[in-house]
């Protein structure tokens, strides 16, 4: 169950946005990070959209999300004073355009 707020990060287009850093604890902790991607609206034949959120620990990464998914939810286990960001990125020209790609990533600790 989530609990105790931590963050929250709106993404605006591609590339990569800082999440948090874990604060000084005595223990690894899990936590959630919840997102939520819009895509554009793609007519006239623009194709689909290919949007892959990928979370990065230290800047490993730890989850790589499906191409052109909507949102993802992952609860990875986190040592003191880690670096958490997330990046959006795609192929798709449709994607490709300023702010084409919006979202929100709310981070949580998992208790």
């Amino acid at each position: 169950m989530a609990n105790d707020f931590i963050a929250r990060q709106t993404l605006n287009g591609l590339g990569e946005f800082d999440l948090f850093t874990t604060p000084d604890t005595p223990a690894e902790q899990t936590y959630l990070v919840d997102g939520q991607i819009t895509l554009p609206t793609l007519v006239g034949g623009a194709g689909a959209s290919s949007v892959i959120a990928t979370l990065y620990v230290d800047g490993v990464a730890t989850y790589t999300g499906i191409a052109g998914a909507t949102g993802f939810q992952v609860r990875p286990t986190i040592a003191s004073g880690t670096e958490v960001t997330v990046t959006l990125t795609s192929s798709a020209d449709a994607d490709e355009k300023l702010n084409a790609v919006k979202g929100v990533v709310a981070v949580s600790l998992w208790v």
